[in-house]
């Protein structure tokens, strides 16, 4: 159930800009400029992938950027 839930949120896409600006980031337009476009770019690049997963996956809630010696 949360699988649904999860791929109904991706098949829209974000408004990076109105993100920057809620989280207080004060940029220059041109900074904002070179930080938004990799994300569109990314966004593009995924999106039809992602909307192309089951909904019956599970998504991946938790992972270690940081694995612990040994595993």
């Amino acid at each position: 159930m949360a699988a649904g839930i999860i791929l109904r949120l991706m098949a829209t896409t974000n408004d990076w800009e109105a993100l920057a600006k809620a989280r207080g980031l004060e940029l220059s337009p041109d900074e904002l400029d070179r930080v938004i476009e990799p994300l569109r770019a990314l966004e593009r690049r995924f999106r039809p992938l992602a909307n192309g997963l089951s909904s019956s996956l599970d998504p991946a809630t938790t992972f270690r950027a940081n694995p612990e010696p040994g595993e």
